[in-house]
């Protein structure tokens, strides 16, 4: 499933200042109000993202993830297309459950169907 889970020597930090960490909270939101297809939490530790799976989407999620990734080196991202669909499956290491926890709700609130 998932290739690697990082050492838990890596600090659960991001390396964003806060004004940068704004900013990333406003792209995934975007990224969120338009692409998301659905959210689920299989265990406290990870989750599955679903995206439509248009060439555009992919490349934005992919350079979006990648970006996350380098300031918040604890999470563990795995994209992968199945059919039309974009999965994101992340995973984190211990103690770090809140912070998956607050980025699956942040996923949720800003759904286009979250709203329904």
């Amino acid at each position: 499933m998932f290739n690697s889970m990082h050492e838990p020597s890596i600090p659960i930090a991001c390396t964003l200042s806060p004004s940068e960490t704004g900013q990333r909270l406003e792209e995934f939101e975007n990224l969120f109000a338009n692409h998301l297809r659905e959210v689920s939490q299989p265990s406290p530790r990870q989750a599955r993202l679903g995206f439509e799976a248009t060439e555009e989407t992919e490349a934005v999620v992919r350079e979006l993830f990648a970006r996350e990734q380098e300031c918040c080196a604890f999470f563990d991202f795995v994209i992968q297309r199945r059919g039309a669909e974009l999965i994101v499956q992340a995973q984190v290491p211990a103690g770090a459950e809140a912070v998956l926890d607050e980025f699956a709700t942040v996923a949720r609130r800003a759904a286009p169907w979250a709203a329904a």
